[in-house]
């Protein structure tokens, strides 16, 4: 469990860091927070719509830099990671599921008392519902029955 001091400080680095990665057109998937005994340790993970490169999380990660530096919300030494979520990492949120629009997923959904396990490829998420185009047709899912989902390679 996270304490009240974290809470405070994660707030304060997601607010100088969201306009950042805003700005350089990416979304802010998670910000981490690692308290160590002489430093912390910050990772961003940032994605957008078709990936993002080394080259956009470097122009980030300079960006946040300085503005960490100017507004020191860590009072001390600390490292700043920033790198995509990866390939590997579930699909769990709505924002997720809109950044992979066009790419094939395995998709796990609780029906009943049971998971099932769908493939296709996302064509939309809007009103609360995932649509994919599986070998069966176009199907559309409520994003609440979804436990997660997968990026097939």
């Amino acid at each position: 469990m996270k304490s009240s001091y974290q809470i405070e400080i994660e707030g304060k680095l997601t607010a100088i860091a969201e306009p950042v990665v805003l700005e350089a057109g990416a979304e802010l998937v998670e910000l981490q927070l690692v308290q160590r005994k002489s430093s912390a340790l910050v990772r961003l993970l940032v994605d957008k719509p078709g990936g993002i490169t080394l080259d956009e999380c470097a122009d980030i990660s300079r960006g946040v830099s300085f503005l960490l530096e100017t507004a020191d919300p860590l009072e001390g030494r600390y490292t700043l990671e920033v790198s995509s979520p990866g390939l590997d990492r579930p699909l769990t949120t709505e924002a997720d599921f809109r950044r992979k629009i066009g790419e094939e997923i395995k998709l796990f959904l609780k029906e009943d008392e049971r998971t099932i396990e769908v493939a296709g490829e996302i064509l939309k998420v809007e009103d609360k519902r995932l649509t994919l185009m599986t070998v069966e047709g176009e199907r559309a899912f409520p994003l609440e029955h979804v436990v997660k989902g997968k990026i097939i390679f």
